[in-house]
């Protein structure tokens, strides 16, 4: 058994090892195999000794951005919730500008994941409408994108009508839109069956299923609602919602507090995909940020409603609190 003196020069050979393996690989930029044969040490053990080198401190590596705290933010709510990633933007002035930062945060998400012939679910909302704004693909990846529920039209009210959203998203890849040929809300269930019937309205249902990407955003159960506000939900619905303690919703299907799905009149009468169709997409992208949404979307990242979030910094901190 070594004595304490022979442990202390052990630890400090050691220590001179890392040292030297870590100015090497970092400071005269040799490469691991470089540095092994320099050595006489194994490669594995060179790598060995790089993560050692970090893990102990003796090399200390910090990234010197702006966007630093934006980035740790994303990493911590990717851990807490299990996602694939998280990005995160910096506040603004106002709900508007807030919109458009975070729109563009969403576009850069959905260009990095461009891959010829991907079939992309789009949902409906103020945000997301904002994303063709930025959305400016390098080089043209021939995508078809596709709503993911019935058509609303906002044009009397500033919000563009989701085919709008759906044209301009495809054109910019050189691709297709297609949209769901039927309202998102109908005044009875009957009325929804009978136009689930229909071969038009089956087939853009199948495709919306069978997407690999879907983007979309998240709605309040309140009279914040944009539904609500463009006359899509009334307020019979909302008392309807109330008692059901309903705390949002994911294109247009509004959910409890345990991220169930709700036995609501108004549920019922939606034409789109359900919750758990969007589940089965492969990559969910959750674009939604500002404080009347922050329930909602600690429900949503709590329950696996998506696998990439894009939010503000403010309900970032809110939802790991």
């Amino acid at each position: 058994m070594p004595t304490e003196k022979q442990s202390r020069e052990l630890d400090s050979t050691r220590h001179q090892l890392l040292s030297k393996v870590a100015w090497l690989y970092y400071i005269d930029e040799h490469t691991q195999a470089e540095i092994a044969d320099k050595l006489g040490i194994s490669r594995v053990t060179i790598n060995r000794l790089i993560k050692e080198a970090r893990e102990t401190g003796v090399v200390e590596i910090k990234v010197h951005s702006d966007f630093s705290d934006a980035f740790e933010l994303g990493q911590r709510l990717s851990n807490k919730f299990n996602l694939r990633d998280a990005v995160v933007t910096p506040m603004a002035d106002s709900d508007e500008a807030l919109n458009a930062v975070i729109a563009q945060a969403a576009a850069e998400v959905l260009m990095q994941r461009l891959k010829e012939g991907l079939t992309i679910g789009v949902g409906i909302g103020r945000t997301l409408s904002q994303i063709p704004d930025f959305f400016h693909p390098v080089a043209a990846v021939p995508c078809r994108f596709i709503g993911l529920t019935g058509g609303l039209d906002f044009r009397q009210t500033g919000v563009p009508h989701s085919f709008n959203t759906l044209a301009r998203l495809a054109s910019a890849t050189n691709g297709e839109a297609v949209y769901i040929p039927a309202p998102s809300y109908v005044a009875y269930a009957s009325v929804k069956n009978a136009l689930l019937s229909e071969q038009t309205v089956i087939h853009s249902l199948e495709l919306a299923a069978a997407c690999e990407i879907a983007i979309f955003s998240i709605g309040t159960a309140d009279y914040s609602a944009l539904l609500y506000q463009f006359n899509q939900i009334s307020e019979k619905d909302l008392e309807d919602m109330h008692r059901n303690l309903a705390i949002g919703d994911v294109l247009g299907r509004f959910f409890n507090q345990d991220g169930q799905e709700l036995d609501l009149d108004l549920n019922q009468r939606i034409i789109g995909l359900g919750l758990e169709e969007l589940k089965k997409i492969p990559l969910k992208i959750l674009v939604a940020g500002g404080k009347h949404k922050r329930e909602a979307l600690q429900v949503a990242v709590s329950h696996q409603f998506c696998d990439i979030l894009v939010t503000d910094a403010v309900s970032a901190a809110w939802l790991l609190e």
